[in-house]
């Protein structure tokens, strides 16, 4: 499937393109006011803002409900964050997908310059950029610079675009499937990006656009998250090389790719 044009994509809409940001959380209540503010502060203002609540207990979902209708609230209990992603996911009607999670922050302009990359990049069915590494209380630690993408650097776990500093066409996920339950959840991010990689042009972009967060309580810090994400990253490079659009049956690089993940998250 060709991704359509941003001027197809402008012809959509009577004035601007919709971007759908997502946010998905749980418990995040010392967090989540820095991030939804910095939402809903973009000059860019036809952003369908899609929050995602797996059903908090400790203030979160008050301080949510605080904000009215500023943005699309749902708040139900879900088995896990990747599950509440995926809920998300499947609610953005917007031509642009992004997201800012519960310890994140989009930088200001951050939508604008977004769109302004897929006007500079017609062909581009995804933008990738860099981000500002944070601790939990939103301190700046370092930048951190993204890097053109590349499926077999990605695969063998040498490279991990941000994703919180990426925007990315809905009409490829439509072309997949968004409303089929035929998606790794466990993995849902990894799979996303081999999708993209093999239906079109990913562009690397040098602007930061967003804050990322590195602190001990943040997902990829939970052992049993981190089990359930890699094991899903197995399976999914499992199916793709089992299909003829991207490696064939060659097992000598499904199994590379797999010990690569199994190394990188070992060394993480």
């Amino acid at each position: 499937m060709k991704p359509q044009g941003f001027e197809q994509i402008l012809s959509c809409s009577e004035a601007e393109p919709t971007v759908s940001i997502i946010l998905f959380c749980k418990n995040a209540v010392g967090t989540i006011e820095r991030c939804v503010e910095s939402v809903l502060s973009q000059d860019y203002r036809n952003i369908q803002f899609v929050v995602q609540d797996g059903g908090s207990d400790d203030g979160t979902l008050e301080i949510l409900k605080g904000y009215g209708n500023r943005f699309e609230l749902i708040s139900e209990v879900d088995d896990s964050p990747a599950e509440g992603f995926w809920r998300a996911l499947r609610r953005c009607r917007g031509s642009i997908i992004g997201s800012c999670l519960a310890d994140e922050a989009m930088l200001d302009g951050a939508v604008s310059r977004a769109l302004d990359c897929f006007k500079r990049f017609p062909t581009a069915i995804a933008i990738t950029g860099d981000a500002i590494a944070v601790d939990i209380s939103g301190n700046k630690i370092k930048e951190i610079k993204g890097k053109p993408f590349n499926i077999v650097n990605y695969l063998a776990g040498k490279e991990t675009p941000y994703f919180s500093a990426s925007f990315f066409r809905r009409n490829v996920l439509e072309g997949y499937g968004l409303d089929e339950q035929n998606w790794t959840l466990s993995a849902l991010e990894f799979e996303l990006w081999l999708r993209y990689a093999m239906d079109g042009e990913i562009v690397y972009v040098p602007e930061v656009f967003a804050e990322y967060a590195w602190h001990p309580g943040q997902l990829s810090n939970q052992p049993e998250q981190v089990l359930a994400h890699l094991m899903g990253r197995v399976s999914v490079i499992a199916c793709f090389f089992s299909s003829k659009d991207l490696f064939s049956d060659n097992i000598m690089m499904r199994d590379y790719f797999s010990l690569s993940q199994c190394d990188l998250f070992l060394n993480h």
